[in-house]
């Protein structure tokens, strides 16, 4: 690993790839040069830093530490509370939704099988019987 003086720029030795600070520099050497592995005491999984083990043992714990505000729905991860949080209760959540296809399966008696289409905002159904 290297400064470019004129670009100010980090490169890395092993590879072709640039990066403008030393911390993700770092990772990027940890991640994909390093020999170190650290492995999953609770399972078989490696990883090439303590950190990614140390996210992956969360999925080992009963420890459910992040709530919802909105629906209190619980999460292990901060960050999977804040993408659910963006995806789901977001002031424009119903207005991404509005465009989209929802289809419905139902399968009735003997094999035949129901499609429902419904495509929002116009809330038309189509509806196709096969059997």
């Amino acid at each position: 690993m290297h400064v470019n003086p004129a670009t100010g720029l980090y490169h890395c030795s092993k590879c072709s790839k640039t990066f403008d600070d030393f911390s993700p520099i770092r990772k990027h050497i940890k991640s994909f040069h390093s020999e170190e592995v650290f492995q999953c005491g609770q399972c078989e999984k490696v990883f090439p830093r303590q950190d990614k083990l140390r996210l992956h043992m969360l999925c080992h714990s009963n420890h459910w530490e992040f709530k919802c505000d909105f629906c209190e729905k619980q999460f292990k991860r901060k960050d999977k509370l804040k993408e659910h949080t963006q995806r789901m209760h977001a002031p424009d959540r119903d207005v991404r939704i509005a465009g989209k296809w929802v289809v419905v399966v139902v399968i009735v008696y003997k094999f035949s099988i129901l499609f429902f289409y419904f495509h929002f905002p116009f809330c038309f159904c189509f509806i196709f019987f096969a059997s």
